[in-house]
């Protein structure tokens, strides 16, 4: 069943606050996608691999390859930052 958690995208010195759907999402890695959408404005710049996902206390790092029900229960609101991925 499809949830909305609040999500805090960090992005440089500024900090949004949006509900997001888990509709579609089996994995988190889905859902990186889905906060992207939610964003489009602030993250056109970003692909959605470069979205990294932590709990509510900003420090613990939740992994791409968790089942979105794995989200169930946490603390709210999850914190979304961008990490640029480098190409050579």
């Amino acid at each position: 069943m499809a949830q909305k958690h609040f999500v805090q995208l960090k992005l440089g010195s500024k900090t949004y606050l949006e509900r997001v759907s888990t509709e579609g999402c089996e994995y988190v890695l889905e859902f990186r996608t889905a906060i992207k959408t939610k964003f489009p404005k602030v993250l056109k710049a970003y692909d959605s691999y470069e979205l990294v996902l932590f709990e509510a206390d900003g420090t613990t790092k939740i992994s791409a390859m968790d089942s979105i029900d794995k989200l169930e229960g946490k603390k709210m609101p999850l914190v979304a930052v961008v990490e640029p991925v480098e190409f050579q």
